[in-house]
């Protein structure tokens, strides 16, 4: 998972079993974060620079290999230029008091390709999870 550092302040322990990347400003103030939250530290990762992180990825990993990018609202506008797939939750509620958003996605660059059942659970609010492939570019799609 790929997260800002707002975003990995909000978790309130490290989720087992999965690598956090923290794209960060202040690879200090993520480390005194990290001690603070219960969990397997060693799965917490800085990231400085994302052009790079980005190129070691693509290069180190198999193509099947995906990395979910989890917000925040600058990482979202950050990242969108290295994905190929978004898949969304689209939350079905007016009275949220939400301060981030997912950036539109342009028709001539994404199509939409699953994302028409509302799900619904008791109490919870009900939401679409909607999947975005890029299109082709110039014959060759994106991958990461």
């Amino acid at each position: 998972m790929l997260m800002g550092s707002k975003t990995f302040e909000s978790l309130p322990r490290i989720l087992p079993g999965r690598e956090h990347y923290v794209l960060t400003r202040d690879p200090k103030k993520l480390k005194e974060l990290i001690a603070e939250k219960p969990g397997d530290k060693q799965l917490v990762h800085a990231v400085t620079d994302l052009d790079k992180f980005v190129c070691d990825w693509k290069e180190s990993r198999p193509a099947e290999d995906l990395l979910f990018v989890i917000g925040g609202g600058m990482v979202y506008w950050e990242t969108l230029k290295y994905v190929d797939a978004c898949f969304i939750s689209e939350v079905k509620a007016e009275d949220l008091d939400a301060d981030t958003f997912f950036p539109e996605l342009p028709e001539k660059e994404w199509e939409r390709v699953e994302g028409d059942e509302i799900f619904e659970d008791g109490d919870e609010v009900p939401y679409r999870r909607i999947t975005y492939y890029r299109k082709e570019i110039h014959g060759k799609r994106f991958r990461f």
